[in-house]
């Protein structure tokens, strides 16, 4: 049974599954990676280290608003405009849903098609809801 196929069955609550999927649907910290690396883990890509680890594998496509340029925040949490920053939306509409982004996504699903066809991969994509990008912008607070 391939990955994708274990998946949609999953999904669509439909019985005859080899096993349940296994994934890491979250990257693990760098700081993860490098204790492991210092108990004797192999340094690899994520890609790999899905195959290490017997992983189904899973692609994250990431499609969001903030394109190249975009002003980072003071700091973690920190907002990208408002009155602490002096910036307002007006300014860094510019950055936001670029061409740039939305081509990128493209063309990383044409590299992915094959490969998902065949059940070699699952392909997830990865919005900002309705709460994060406010949140992104205005700050934690």
């Amino acid at each position: 049974m391939t990955a994708r196929e274990r998946f949609q069955r999953t999904l669509h609550f439909q019985g005859g599954l080899d096993r349940m999927p296994m994934i890491e649907w979250a990257a693990w910290w760098d700081t993860t990676i490098d204790n492991w690396i210092g108990e004797g883990l192999p340094e690899m890509e994520f890609v790999q280290s899905q195959e290490y680890f017997e992983l189904d594998p899973m692609v994250v496509l990431y499609a969001q608003a903030a394109g190249p340029g975009l002003p980072a925040p003071a700091f973690h949490g920190g907002a990208i405009i408002g009155a602490d920053t002096g910036r307002t939306y007006d300014d860094i509409r510019r950055y936001l849903y670029t061409d740039e982004k939305i081509q990128s996504v493209r063309r990383q699903c044409r590299e992915l098609k094959e490969r998902h066809e065949r059940g070699d991969i699952v392909v997830r994509m990865w919005l900002d809801g309705f709460f994060w990008f406010p949140r992104t912008l205005l700050g934690i607070e």
